[in-house]
């Protein structure tokens, strides 16, 4: 296990899932202020030596209910802030110290865009301006180069949802973070369109 990095600012590492046998994305995005870490799975051993240069765990963002992983256990062992979405307060078990809303500004310089029709009511995209960079932990990035939904089963209006995606691509990125996965490191955008354009239900997982 090791902690790659994305850009000067944004590093990604993964974590076993052991119950369902597949690995999670985390996100740390350094700032003045300290790190900020996006729906965080566990931290492995290994990975903790070359986190603890990069500065203190000042804050944790929960993009969803399904995202909220160890959220709680950074939030109690590191002090951190923990953000989670207002819609999914009563899904989310830990108590967050902030909830946020559609359109909202956080710390670390992430914006919420929030898309209807998700699999939990607040289920949100951060958009990071200065990175170029979404985090999306309702989409895969598999195989590597490519980005997908998951399961229709997951949705209560999959149709609906899918078509929300599109307001994605009224951002200006070029990387995208997602919850499972590969990163998408350049064009970004296009990668998606490409996925939303070209999308069939027998090819989804």
């Amino acid at each position: 296990m090791v902690l790659n990095k994305i850009t000067q600012d944004v590093y990604w590492w993964r974590a076993l899932e052991v119950e369902r046998k597949r690995h999670l994305n985390g996100y740390i995005f350094v700032g003045p202020n300290g790190l900020t870490l996006v729906d965080p799975p566990g931290l492995p051993d290994a990975v903790i030596p070359e986190v603890t240069p990069l500065g203190k765990i000042s804050s944790v963002i929960v993009t969803g209910r399904f995202q909220e992983r160890r959220a709680q256990h950074f939030q109690r062992c590191y002090s951190a802030k923990l953000h989670a979405p207002a819609a999914d307060q009563r899904l989310i078990v830990a108590k967050a110290d902030n909830y946020f809303g559609p359109n909202d500004q956080l710390f670390g310089g992430f914006e919420v865009i929030a898309l209807p029709h998700q699999r939990t009511p607040g289920e949100s995209v951060l958009f990071h301006r200065q990175s170029r960079a979404i985090v999306a932990g309702h989409l895969s990035g598999a195989p590597p180069g490519f980005i997908s939904m998951r399961s229709e089963k997951l949705y209560h209006n999959f149709s609906a949802s899918f078509q929300a995606q599109l307001a994605l691509l009224d951002l200006e990125f070029d990387i995208i973070l997602p919850g499972l996965g590969t990163p998408v490191l350049t064009d970004g955008r296009k990668v998606l369109a490409g996925f939303l354009a070209s999308y069939q239900p027998a090819k989804m997982r």
